[in-house]
């Protein structure tokens, strides 16, 4: 939060798809709710550009997935005098980075573990495993995880992986 105000307000969260960044967005969201007006904007999944001029002064806004504005939309988003600004980006761009996402095996092995409430050494495994499948998107994962995981009745080391 000191690093955030240190910026302004005006910052963004860069890193991979399924590295938390949107998680992370939400829940500054709903922290600042309390406090300020606030606006959200997603640009995915229909990738539609919003109409900015809706944004007041007096709104902290939220923009998930900024990588999709084109270049007169950052312009018109950017000189649009409001409480604050963040966004999620892939890259860094336009602002001041304020925290960098990214995952690791050992990250996808922690949340595993709490989740299903101890240490697997078969889900471990599988984890890994899904972890090189999907280039680290830890959202990819789960949701393959949680696939599985509904699916009991099948042997986990039969979902498909070679």
């Amino acid at each position: 939060m000191a690093r955030l105000n240190a910026l302004n307000r005006r910052a963004a969260i860069v890193g991979p798809e399924g590295s938390g960044k949107t998680t992370l967005l939400e829940d500054l969201a709903n922290y600042f709710s309390t406090q300020l007006r606030t606006r959200w904007f997603s640009l995915y999944p229909d990738l539609t550009i919003p109409d900015f001029h809706a944004i007041e002064p007096k709104h902290l806004v939220f923009v998930d997935g900024a990588d999709a504005l084109n270049r007169v939309s950052w312009r018109q988003l950017l000189q649009i005098p409001c409480a604050g600004l963040i966004v999620t980006l892939h890259q860094p761009m336009h602002l001041p980075t304020l925290v960098e996402c990214f995952t690791s095996p050992e990250l996808l092995s922690e949340i595993t573990a709490k989740l299903i409430g101890a240490e697997s050494k078969q889900i471990q495994e599988l984890s890994r495993a899904l972890f090189v499948k999907h280039n680290g998107n830890l959202r990819d994962v789960l949701r393959e995880l949680y696939d599985i995981w509904a699916a009991r009745n099948q042997p986990l080391n039969s979902a498909g992986l070679t």
